[in-house]
């Protein structure tokens, strides 16, 4: 079938709305491949067609078949999204699928519910952590009346609180392992999703798109990792460290206990640099040395250069440590480390 002038503005006009769609969610670069793949799959129908009953109608049944441009372009932004937090592991973009379906689904809501509770939950104790070491006379661990809880101090009568070194590392290894299982859970949800995604919303146009634009390989995966790598050890950025930590901590066991380490050595070092400033703006700072608390000139020199080495020797470690694993990972295979990632 050849198109007249009327079947082409159709078909321009379903390719411009699906354009427009694709880019409120995607990358212009991206959203333009996807568009020309489904022009492709379209023109192919079309020349594979009869123009019976007529032209029109039989555009119009190639469209339905494909669906409308809303329609492709939801379903296609929503994989790649979840594609994107699976190959990558970020927070941020898996944030944004949980946001994404949420907001579709009833079952994605209540998901979401429990995931972003895992979440501020995780988040909550290394707070509480890094409190308990700045202000280990408010925040803590509260035991009292058969029953415990980390935050302040509430100062009812019969409760104690505890705020020794014992509590910070506590908070770090539950707050840090709440946040691991949380996001594997996150991953394998969003896993079991996109394959629900793609058995529920597919035809042949879609799956031309995710076998040239959408689907990345397990080379992809590897180069991804490989990538933050390079950015954490190249730039010395705190963020890229911690992303990079955190991603280590979420694929191994090895990664996880590194990670708490890490994790200890930097609340650490920010918890001096805390003290120094707080004896210095309000006189609250606080070093207990030889049992007793010293409040004295040198307190805040003394904290300061502690607290800086503490955070300078961590990040220099972590940064090592990134080298090392890294030095491992490129020497496997990419389909080695995909599969790694995979189970993330």
């Amino acid at each position: 079938m050849i198109l007249s002038d009327v079947g082409q503005a159709r078909v321009r006009g379903y390719l411009y709305v699906l354009e427009r769609s694709l880019q409120a969610s995607l990358l212009p670069a991206i959203a333009a491949d996807a568009v020309r793949e489904v022009e492709s799959h379209i023109r192919d129908r079309v020349a594979e067609t009869e123009p019976l009953p007529d032209e029109r109608a039989a555009l119009e049944r190639i469209l339905a078949a494909l669906g409308t441009p809303t329609r492709v372009a939801r379903a296609y932004s929503l994989e790649l999204s979840v594609e994107e937090a699976l190959v990558t592991g970020r927070f941020v973009a898996t944030l944004r699928v949980i946001w994404l379906l949420a907001s579709t689904t009833i079952g994605g809501f209540v998901a979401a519910l429990l995931l972003i509770t895992g979440y501020t939950s995780g988040f909550g104790l290394l707070v509480v952590g890094v409190l308990t070491a700045v202000l280990p006379a408010h925040f803590g661990l509260e035991i009292g009346d058969g029953s415990f809880s980390f935050g302040p101090f509430s100062g009812v009568a019969g409760r104690e609180l505890h705020s020794g070194s014992g509590v910070v590392v506590l908070c770090v290894v539950l707050g840090l392992g709440l946040l691991v299982l949380t996001h594997k859970g996150a991953r394998a949800w969003m896993r079991w999703m996109r394959t629900r995604i793609s058995r529920t919303h597919t035809n042949e146009a879609l799956e031309r798109v995710r076998a040239t634009a959408g689907m990345l390989t397990d080379a992809a995966r590897a180069r991804s990792l490989e990538r933050s790598i390079d950015e954490a050890v190249v730039t010395t950025r705190l963020v890229a460290t911690l992303r990079v930590v955190w991603l280590f901590a979420a694929m191994t066991v090895g990664g996880f206990f590194g990670a708490i380490v890490i994790f200890v050595g930097y609340i650490s070092g920010a918890a001096f640099l805390g003290i120094a400033v707080a004896h210095l703006v309000g006189g609250g700072g606080v070093v207990m040395m030889f049992g007793e608390p010293q409040r004295g000139w040198w307190v805040p020199p003394f904290c300061f250069v502690v607290g800086f080495s503490l955070i300078v020797g961590t990040h220099r470690g972590a940064r090592a440590w990134i080298r090392w694993i890294g030095g491992r990972i490129k020497s496997l295979e990419p389909s080695s480390v995909a599969v790694n990632l995979r189970k993330v």
